[in-house]
């Protein structure tokens, strides 16, 4: 009948493309509302979120939780000067390995666009589409040594 179809179809994207439970994921945005909503839909697919409004409250965290992200979701514009771009590789370096990570920028300036693409990360533009993160994170999560 057609219970059984809107079943299978509501079913196939909460499993694709792959299960998130357990991913550790980094989120750094200093827009605490957007940092939330982030956080809460990671939660949602199974992820263990660690947010936070800049890179040093990141690497405070991450540190005393001594468990390494397999991704970092970071914007590019933070507080005090600082970018996304910049806050990824700190955290890199940090842990010491090429943590995939995503960088997701509201901003349309050209220059500004040159910079997020040179800094040879992921760009997603705002508003970033569930099935982008998803798709990233499945990727992330598809790196995960077992």
């Amino acid at each position: 009948g057609d219970a059984s179809v809107v079943a299978t179809e509501s079913a196939v994207p909460a499993a694709a493309p792959g299960d998130l439970t357990g991913l550790r994921a980094v989120v750094i945005d200093d827009d605490g509302a957007a940092r939330a909503a982030m956080a809460a839909l990671l939660e949602h697919w199974g992820c263990q979120v660690v947010s936070a409004g800049s890179q040093a409250e990141a690497l405070v965290a991450l540190t005393s939780s001594k468990a390494e992200p397999n991704a970092i979701i970071a914007d590019y514009r933070l507080r005090d000067g600082r970018d996304g771009a910049e806050a990824i590789d700190v955290l890199q370096k940090a842990f010491g390995t090429d943590i995939p990570a995503l960088i997701v920028t509201g901003d349309i300036a050209a220059d500004r666009l040159r910079e997020v693409k040179a800094s040879g990360h992921q760009v997603a533009h705002k508003p970033v589409a569930p099935v982008t993160l998803r798709a990233f994170l499945a990727n992330a999560r598809a790196r995960v040594r077992v």
